[in-house]
């Protein structure tokens, strides 16, 4: 694959950093797509589902995989539309599954999310944690560096329980803009991180006012 005309965003000699990511429905879907577009060469896909009719409206899987696990379907169009390989884990995350460098979190539960990130708090080899949520028409990228106790604390106030008001679900209440939009801004904090831009820890995009918060670190 052809990527000079990129070379000027991302390096070439980053598309080989391993990347986990955890959850491959509406948010997980289109970055992992948009990923392997980019070039990145070593990724691990885990998700436990298979493709449902449900999912075609809003995941970035066509109608000819349904049926089909979502780790191997991406894995299919990773091939297709970039030339890259994905390790495929057709599991639940936990903690015997080892971590990379970069972790993201595309899940649909804080109780899910509460699990993978003391995965990555034990992890010393993950050198950002990226953890996509959406509700309807609003994003929410999160972005921490394990390795920083200020960013511990800051993920850790956002956990929460898990009730339908909270945005948080990357399945529920979503709509296609949404979810290409939520996949195409985490690919962009991995870039960031890549390049050593000093990723925003938090992003809140709300769609219907077109407000957009933007923090960076105390």
């Amino acid at each position: 694959m052809d990527l000079w005309r990129q070379t000027d965003i991302l390096a070439m000699t980053t598309l080989n950093t391993p990347i986990t990511l955890v959850g491959a429905g509406g948010i997980g879907s289109m970055t992992g797509l948009a990923l392997a577009k980019m070039g990145m060469q070593k990724m691990v896909v885990i998700d436990p589902d298979t493709v449902e009719p449900h999912n075609i409206p809003n995941q970035m899987y066509p109608t000819a995989a349904t049926g089909k696990t979502k780790v191997s379907a991406l894995a299919h169009m990773a091939r297709d539309f970039a030339v890259t390989r994905i390790v495929q884990r057709a599991t639940r995350y936990n903690p015997e599954i080892g971590l990379t460098a970069i972790v993201i979190s595309a899940l649909d539960s804080f109780a899910a999310r509460a699990e993978l990130f003391d995965g990555v708090t034990r992890n010393p080899a993950v050198s950002i944690f990226i953890d996509g949520r959406m509700m309807a028409e609003t994003i929410r990228i999160i972005s921490i560096d394990p390795h920083n106790q200020s960013d511990l604390d800051y993920y850790q106030s956002t956990l929460m329980e898990d009730t339908p008001d909270q945005l948080g679900p990357c399945t529920a209440r979503a709509i296609i803009y949404n979810t290409m939009l939520a996949g195409g801004m985490i690919a962009s904090q991995v870039k960031k991180h890549l390049m050593k831009q000093s990723p925003p820890r938090n992003i809140v995009l709300d769609l219907v006012t077109m407000m957009m918060v933007v923090e960076g670190r105390n």
